[in-house]
């Protein structure tokens, strides 16, 4: 009988990788921005503080469930979205990892409302894990949030 040997990755290091293929701050914007296409927004606000070094996207689509975005980073290259969709190769979730210190995605699943979730990466945390069972994501209930900051600003 032939041994075998289980293939590894330094998850952290493999995470990178993956994430590298949107070579860009740009690149990893219009990913972000297509997500809320994809979730039936009508309206998307970027704005970009060049001082505080932040970039927050906000938008009024139908946002995305806890089970929905779990699944997701669980399944981090093996997309399901239909096609049509923007969103279809599985990697876009991970894009900002590695270009910033630390991204927050914060979501409320519209058609549910259950409330305000915030999923939080911090790169310097996640490329410290070698194993799999060490990468997690904290995700937190906002309960500090309400629906009027989805409202569009004119001006």
């Amino acid at each position: 009988m032939a041994e075998t040997v289980r293939i590894g990755f330094h998850m952290g290091n493999a995470l990178l990788t993956v994430a590298e293929t949107y070579h860009t701050l740009m690149a990893t914007m219009l990913e972000m921005v297509q997500n809320p296409i994809d979730a039936n927004a009508t309206w998307i606000r970027v704005t970009v503080n060049q001082k505080t070094r932040n970039i927050i996207i906000h938008d009024n689509g139908d946002g995305v469930s806890k089970q929905d975005f779990n699944k997701a980073l669980e399944e981090i290259c093996a997309s399901k979205k239909p096609k049509g969709k923007y969103g279809r190769f599985g990697k876009g979730i991970v894009s900002p990892f590695g270009k910033c210190e630390r991204y927050t995605v914060t979501s409320l699943d519209r058609p549910h409302s259950r409330g305000f979730l915030e999923w939080t990466f911090d790169t310097k945390e996640l490329m410290s894990k070698v194993k799999a069972e060490d990468m997690v994501i904290p995700v937190t209930a906002r309960e500090d949030l309400c629906t009027d900051v989805l409202k569009p600003r004119h001006g």
